[in-house]
C-alpha cells in the first residue's frame, strides 16, 4: 500500500508542475488566452487526478500480488525447512548415505536443486555451491536417452514417481550410468511440496550387464556368421559402443603368411590397412614377444618402436593416450591373436574395464579358433579327400531330402558301381533299415545319439556289420543342413567279440549258459518277476557211467538231456552249472501244486533208459528246488543246492523244495531292516580283511576289505542279508563311508609297523551316484593322512554299466587322486570288450565261479584262460579269487596267473588276527608251495 502512495504522490508532483508550468509559460506567450489556459489548467488537474487514482489502484493491485507470492514462497520453504527439522534422523541417513541424495523444489521455476548430500557430490564430483538453484539437467549430455529424458519430464509432470537407468556425465566429462529413484513429497493438504531423488552409480553393473549381451549376441555371430571377418570386426564395434575405447585385434595368419587386423570404427583405416601390409616373417617374432609385454601403457611412449612407432603416432594424433594389450588365448593356451584398445582418457581404463575387457578377449578367441578352424579346414580338405578316396571306411553326405552329394569310393567294395542312397538302403536288412531311418531322423531334429550298428548284405550275397555314426552340419556355401554319415566294416569284430563271448560266457559242450553268465541272467530275472523257482538238476551216478563207457559216454547224455529238460519246461532258462549239475529257472508257475507238478514231469521225462554205442544204462537225477521270495540270487542258489542235497537223502531220482519255516533265530526282513539302522551308532560293524597273494615274489600284494555285522543279540549276521538291505535303502552310502575311513586308518597303522601292502575296498552303485562320494573320499584321505596309491577301489562290472558317463567322470577322479580301480565280476553281455577299453583300470578279477571247478571242468579252464590272454593284451592285472585248493594254485600258475585271493591262503579275518595269519602264510603256504 504505501509503495502504492508513493508512486501516486511521485506521479501528482510531477504533473502539477507540469501543468502548471506549462500553463505558466502559455500565459505568458499568449496574453490573450488567459481564460483559455485557466480552462486547459482544471482539464488537466482532473486528468492527473483520475490518473492517479488508477495508478495507485493499479499499483497496489500488484504489489499485493508480489506479496502474497512471496509469503507463499516463504510458507513453503518453512514447510521444507520444517520437514527437515522434524526428520533429523531422516536427514542424518540423507547425509551418511553412500547414495546421491537430491532435493528439488518443483513451486520455484525450473524446479531448481535446493538440497544435495555428499554421497551425490562424491557420484557426480560437484559441489554443492555449484549444484544448488540448477536444474538436474545439467547431469545430461548427448549421448543421454531421448526416450528415458521424456519419460522422467512425463512423470514429473503428473507428480508421479520413477524409476530408470539414465546416462550422466561426471564433473571431468566422464559418462556414468545412474540408477534413478524420484519419489515426489505431498504435505498434509495434499499439495506438492518436492521431488526426492536417490541415485546410485550402477556403471559396473550395467557394463556387466552389457557384457552378458554382448556375450552371447558375438556367440550367436559365431554359430550363424558366414563371413567371420566381418563377425570380429562387428565385435569390435560392439566393444567401442560399450566401454568407449576404440579395439584393434591382430592375429597371425600362418597360411597365407599376413598380420591380420580388425578394428572399431575409431581405428583409422590407415593404420589397419598398414600393419596388414607388415612383413610377416621380419617382424613375427617381434610381434609375439614386444606387444605382450606392453600389457597397459601410454601412446606416447611408443612412436619410438621400430616397427609399430608409425601407427602409434596416428593413434596419438587422433587423441589416444592409453592402450591395453590383452592376449586372446584358446582353452587349450594356444596363441590365437592379440586384442588391443585404446582410451583418450586415462580414467576411462580401470579395474572393471580391465576385467571386461579381458572377458571379451575370452569369448573372441572362439571366433578366432572358429577362424582358425576354417582355415585348417581349407588346409585339410585336399588331404581329406585323399584319405576318403583311399579309406576302406564308407563316407556318404546327403542332404535332409535323402539326396546324395557324395560319396567314397569304397563303398564300391559293397555296393557296386550304381552308388545312391536308394541302393544302400535296400541292401540293409530290415530292423537295420529302421535304425538307419531312425539315426536320420534324430540328425535332423538335432538330437544327439549313439552310433548304431547295421547289417547288410553286398552284391555278392555276403553279410557285414557296419558300425554307423553321423553329424549334421551347416553347408555355409549353400545356407543348406546336411548329413554326414560315416560307416565302418566291423565284421571280423563282431565275429571276433561273438567268439569270445561264446567261450566266456557259454558251456562248450551243451552250448548252454555257464555257471557265471546263468548267475547274471538270474540276477536280471529276479529283478524284473517276483513269481520264479530254481530247478538245480544233478545226475547220481554219472561217474560210475564214466568209469564204464568212458567220457563220449557222458557227454553223449549231458548234450542230449538238454532236449528232455527243454520239452518238460517250455520257456525256461537252462544252464550248466557243474560238470554233471544243470540250473533251471521257471519263470511262470501258478501255485505250488504246479511247480510240484512241473518237477514231477521233468522227473518222469527223464526216466528214461539211455543207449550208447549197443549199451543200454540208467541215469537217475535228483533235483533241488528253491522259490523265490525277495531273498538275494546267492541266497536263491544256496537253498537250491541245500534243497539237492535233501532230494538224495531221499534217494535217487527224488527232488526236494526248501520251504522256509520260521524260528526264533531267524528275523523278519523288516525287524532286520531296523537293526541295521542303529547298527552303525551302536558300533555293532567290524572290517575284516582278506589276503592277497603275490606268486612271482612270494610276497602279500594287499588285503581286501569285507564287512562284517555282529550284531549284539543275533551274532554274525551274513553278507548276504543285509547289503542287499542297505543297498535298497541307500544306509550303503554312510556304511562305505565308514569301512573306508576304517580301512584307512588301518593302513596308516601298518605303514607305522612297516607294512605297505595295499587294501581294496568295495564300492557300491549308490556310492557313485552320490554327489558328495569324491568330496568325501578326499577328506577322508586328507584326515587320516592315508597314501592314495596303497588303496584299491572294486567295483563290478554291472554297476559300471548301469550310467555309462557317470563310472568314467567318477573313474577318472579317483585316478586323479592316485587311487587304482579293480573290476570285481568280468563280463556282461556285450558289454565286457568295450568297457574294458574306455576306463582306466588297474586290476580285473576273476570271479570265483570260474575257479571252483576247474581242477575238473576243462571249459573252466578255458574261459580263464581266454581272460588271462585279454587283459595280457590290455595290460590289466590279473587277481582271481576262489582259490581254495592247491590245484586251483598248480593249474593257474600255469597260464600265467600270479596273484591269487581265496581260502587256501586264508579266509576272511579280523584285523587283530591279520599279521599272525601272514606269518603263517610265509611259514606254511609258501614253504609249501615250493616244495
Amino acid at each position: 500500500m504505501k509503495s502504492a502512495l508513493k508512486v501516486s504522490i511521485i506521479y501528482l508532483i510531477f504533473g502539477l508542475v507540469w501543468i502548471f508550468m506549462s500553463d505558466g509559460i502559455l500565459h505568458e506567450v499568449f496574453t490573450n488566452f488567459q481564460s483559455i489556459a485557466r480552462i486547459q489548467t482544471i482539464k488537466g488537474l482532473l486528468f492527473v487526478l483520475v490518473t492517479m487514482v488508477l495508478i495507485y489502484s493499479m499499483v497496489r493491485l500488484l504489489v499485493k500480488q508480489h506479496d502474497d507470492e512471496v509469503m507463499y514462497r516463504i510458507d513453503k520453504e518453512e514447510q521444507l525447512l520444517e520437514v527437515i527439522r522434524e526428520n533429523n534422523q531422516f536427514r542424518h541417513l540423507f547425509e551418511q548415505s553412500s547414495s546421491g541424495m537430491i532435493i528439488t523444489d518443483p513451486n520455484q521455476e525450473d524446479n531448481p536443486i535446493v538440497y544435495v548430500n555428499e554421497g551425490f557430490e562424491k557420484i557426480t564430483g560437484y559441489n554443492k555451491k555449484e549444484i544448488l538453484g540448477k536444474n538436474c539437467r545439467f547431469l545430461q549430455g548427448k549421448d543421454t536417452s531421448e526416450e528415458n529424458k521424456k519419460k522422467i519430464r512425463q512423470a514429473l509432470k503428473n507428480n508421479e514417481p520413477i524409476q530408470i537407468e539414465i546416462k550422466n556425465h561426471r564433473k571431468d566429462g566422464r559418462p556414468f550410468w545412474n540408477e534413478l529413484k524420484i519419489s515426489p513429497i505431498f504435505d498434509d493438504a495434499d499439495q506438492l511440496l518436492c521431488f526426492i531423488g536417490i541415485q546410485e552409480d550402477v556403471t559396473s553393473k550395467k557394463i556387466q550387464t552389457t557384457f552378458m549381451e554382448n556375450q552371447l549376441k558375438i556367440a550367436k555371430e559365431i554359430i550363424s556368421s558366414k563371413n567371420l571377418f566381418d563377425t570380429i570386426t562387428d565385435s569390435c564395434q560392439m566393444i567401442e559402443d560399450h566401454l568407449d575405447v576404440s579395439c584393434m585385434i591382430l592375429r597371425l595368419d600362418d597360411e597365407k603368411q599376413v598380420i591380420q587386423c580388425f578394428g572399431s570404427s575409431h581405428i583409422p583405416e590407415q593404420v589397419k590397412k598398414e600393419i596388414h601390409n607388415i612383413d610377416f616373417n621380419e617382424y613375427r617374432e617381434h610381434y609375439l614377444t614386444t606387444l605382450l609385454n606392453m600389457g597397459h601403457n601410454q601412446v606416447g611412449q611408443m612412436t619410438d618402436d621400430p616397427s609399430f612407432g608409425p601407427y602409434w603416432n596416428i593413434m596419438l594424433e587422433r587423441g589416444f593416450q592409453t592402450f591395453q594389450i590383452t592376449p586372446i588365448v584358446s582353452e587349450d593356451e594356444q596363441m590365437l591373436g592379440i586384442f588391443i584398445t585404446f582410451a583418450k582418457h586415462p580414467e576411462q581404463v580401470n579395474a572393471i574395464t580391465c576385467q571386461t575387457i579381458e572377458g571379451y578377449a575370452s569369448i573372441l578367441s572362439f571366433s578366432l579358433k572358429s577362424m582358425q578352424y576354417l582355415d585348417q579346414i581349407k588346409q585339410s580338405e585336399r588331404r581329406y579327400r585323399l584319405i576318403a578316396n583311399n579309406s576302406t571306411d564308407f563316407v556318404c553326405v546327403i542332404d535332409e531330402q535323402l539326396h546324395v552329394e557324395y560319396i567314397s569310393p569304397s563303398h564300391k567294395m559293397i555296393f557296386g558301381e550304381n552308388l545312391d542312397f536308394t541302393t544302400i538302403k535296400k541292401s540293409l536288412k530290415n530292423d537295420s533299415k529302421h535304425k538307419l531311418s531312425g539315426l536320420i531322423d534324430q540328425l535332423k531334429n538335432g538330437i544327439e545319439f549313439e552310433r548304431v550298428e547295421a547289417e547288410l548284405i553286398d552284391k555278392n550275397g555276403k553279410t557285414h556289420v557296419i558300425d554307423i555314426d553321423g553329424k549334421r552340419f551347416l553347408d555355409h556355401e549353400e545356407d543348406k543342413y546336411k548329413i554326414l554319415l560315416v560307416s565302418k566294416d566291423v565284421t571280423e569284430r563282431k565275429q571276433f567279440e561273438r567268439s569270445l563271448n561264446r567261450v566266456l560266457y557259454y558251456d562248450g559242450l551243451t552250448q548252454l549258459p555257464n555257471r557265471y553268465y546263468f548267475t547274471k541272467l538270474l540276477e536280471k530275472s529276479l529283478a524284473e518277476n517276483e513269481e520264479q523257482a530254481l530247478f538245480v538238476l544233478d545226475f547220481d551216478q554219472m561217474k560210475e557211467i564214466n568209469n564204464m563207457l568212458g567220457q563220449s559216454a557222458e557227454e553223449y547224455v549231458l548234450t542230449h538231456v538238454v532236449d528232455i529238460i527243454k520239452q518238460a519246461l517250455p520257456q525256461s532258462i537252462i544252464a550248466r552249472t557243474g560238470q554233471d549239475e544243470f540250473s533251471i529257472l521257471v519263470e511262470q508257475f501258478e501255485s505250488y501244486n504246479d511247480l510240484e507238478n512241473k518237477v514231477r514231469n521233468l522227473l518222469d521225462s527223464l526216466d528214461v533208459s539211455w543207449r550208447y554205442q549197443s549199451v543200454e544204462f540208467i541215469a537217475t537225477v535228483s533235483v533241488g528246488v528253491s522259490i523265490f521270495n525277495g531273498q538275494s540270487t546267492e541266497a536263491l542258489i544256496v537253498e537250491a543246492e541245500l534243497a539237492l542235497k535233501e532230494s538224495r537223502k531221499k534217494g535217487k531220482q527224488q527232488y526236494y523244495i526248501y520251504r522256509q519255516e520260521p524260528s526264533q533265530s531267524e528275523i523278519s526282513s523288516f525287524s532286520l531292516q531296523n537293526e541295521l539302522y542303529h547298527a552303525l551308532d551302536k558300533k555293532q560293524f567290524e572290517v575284516w580283511y582278506q589276503p592277497q597273494i603275490d606268486l612271482h615274489t612270494n610276497n602279500i600284494l594287499g588285503v581286501e576289505a569285507l564287512i562284517r555285522w555282529k550284531h549284539d543279540t543275533l551274532g554274525m549276521i551274513s553278507p548276504a542279508e543285509f547289503i542287499p538291505i542297505a543297498e535298497e535303502t541307500r544306509w550303503i552310502v554312510p556304511i562305505g563311508t565308514w569301512v573306508l575311513k576304517k580301512v584307512c586308518q588301518d593302513v596308516v597303522a601298518w605303514r607305522k609297523d612297516h607294512h605297505s601292502f595295499n587294501a581294496s575296498v568295495n564300492i557300491s552303485y549308490a556310492q557313485l551316484q552320490d554327489e558328495s562320494f569324491i568330496p568325501t573320499v578326499k577328506r577322508i584321505l586328507e584326515e587320516t593322512k592315508c597314501p592314495a596309491s596303497q588303496l584299491i577301489f572294486e567295483i563290478t562290472e554291472s554297476m559300471l554299466m548301469k550310467d555309462l558317463s557317470l563310472s568314467i567322470r567318477v573313474l577318472q577322479e579317483l585316478k586323479a587322486l592316485g587311487i587304482r580301480i579293480a573290476v570285481d565280476d568280468f563280463g556282461v553281455g556285450y558289454s565286457s570288450l568295450s568297457y574294458l577299453k574306455q576306463f582306466q583300470l588297474d586290476y580285473l578279477k576273476i570271479d570265483r565261479a570260474f575257479v571252483m571247478n576247474i581242477h575238473e571242468d576243462n571249459n573252466d579252464f578255458a574261459i580263464v584262460q581266454a581272460i588271462m590272454e585279454m587283459a595280457r593284451t590290455l595290460g590289466l592285472k590279473v587277481i582271481v579269487e576262489g582259490v581254495e585248493r592247491l590245484q586251483h594254485v598248480q593249474l593257474l600258475q600255469k597260464i600265467g596267473c600270479r596273484y591269487f585271493q581265496g581260502y587256501w591262503y586264508s579266509k576272511p579275518i579280523p584285523k587283530k588276527e591279520l599279521y599272525k595269519t601272514i606269518d603263517m602264510i610265509y611259514q606254511d603256504k609258501f614253504v609249501y608251495e615250493n616244495r
